[in-house]
């Protein structure tokens, strides 16, 4: 059969003509369908806008799904999602959200913090740790997100690690006061007080207005001389001392000098606060561990119990 060629590169140079120019409407079509969908996703998105600062809440939350329906990789409607959602008190789904969000826009590092803040305001401080690792997945030395977790160890009793956390923010932050407050408490609570009045001096020296960490350096300076006294009748009224005359001395001196201390920082107390019964209190028992009975039972009259610091 006799081939004709110039007919044939004819057709094959007309097929290719035609499908360059279906390719070239194929590629307009999806240009137009793109704008189309970007058209559709900001209307839907202002919208949900415009029905969320109405307070039409389930209708915002439809304008956002929509969003989602339309294209599913844009963090912002999944962000809006979860504000919906907390306004109607689903703090599980904003979580969710927050989440989902997160997870399109990694540099968006306050969606973990929003996530955190909801998980303690559930006192679900193992989550709050675990979401603070999301974020220090991505950004190992975030200082932000190293004291979130100190803060949710803290809570969850287990001191060693906070304290450790709050070391490592304080390498980063050296004179943070309310980081170095915190590690005070911290040591406080461990009853190392030794270590708690190095840090909390810090904190007095930088600040002297400061009455926590004022109050807090009397705690630990009548608490080291409280050890001290029960140490000493413990023996004493055993009858099992090996203690010496004189190293007896030396430790009544010593716990005097502690209570000394603490009365020094406590009456600072009073001076800023007059009215805190629970500073009156330790103040009272720190005269009477040094013999001054009069000035106690005057303050005694105030007496409360003791409460515990704040964190900051």
């Amino acid at each position: 059969m006799k081939q004709d060629y110039p007919k044939m590169k004819a057709a094959l140079d007309s097929a290719e003509f035609y499908m360059s120019t279906l390719n070239n409407n194929l590629h307009q079509f999806n240009e137009a369908i793109e704008y189309l969908k970007d058209e559709f996703w900001c209307y839907s998105f202002n919208q949900g806008v415009t029905n969320f600062e109405n307070n039409q809440f389930d209708e915002a939350g439809i304008d956002f799904n929509n969003c989602i329906i339309i294209d599913e990789k844009r963090a912002e409607a999944y962000i809006n999602l979860g504000l919906v959602a907390e306004c109607v008190n689903n703090v599980d789904s904003a979580i969710v959200h927050y989440q989902t969000a997160f997870v399109l826009d990694k540099e968006n590092l306050d969606l973990m913090f929003y996530v955190a803040e909801l998980f303690n305001n559930q006192n679900q401080f193992e989550k709050t740790i675990q979401t603070m690792d999301s974020v220090l997945s991505v950004f190992p030395d975030h200082i932000d997100a190293i004291i979130q977790q100190a803060i949710a160890f803290d809570y969850l009793g287990d001191i060693t690690r906070a304290i450790k956390l709050y070391q490592k923010a304080l390498s980063m932050n050296p004179d943070d006061s309310d980081l170095i407050f915190n590690l005070g408490r911290l040591y406080f609570q461990q009853g190392d007080y030794l270590e708690a009045i190095k840090q909390l001096e810090k904190v007095a020296k930088n600040n002297v207005d400061d009455d926590e960490a004022i109050v807090l350096l009397g705690e630990c300076y009548f608490s080291l001389g409280q050890d001290i006294i029960i140490y000493l009748q413990e023996n004493v009224e055993l009858d099992s001392t090996t203690l010496s005359v004189e190293e007896i001395d030396a430790f009544k001196i010593q716990a005097t000098a502690y209570f000394k201390t603490a009365i020094h920082y406590l009456k600072q107390a009073v001076n800023k606060n007059a009215g805190n019964p629970d500073v009156l209190n330790l103040l009272a028992m720190a005269y009477a561990n040094i013999g001054f009975t009069d000035k106690a039972e005057a303050i005694f009259q105030n007496e409360t119990p003791t409460s515990t610091p704040n964190k900051k």
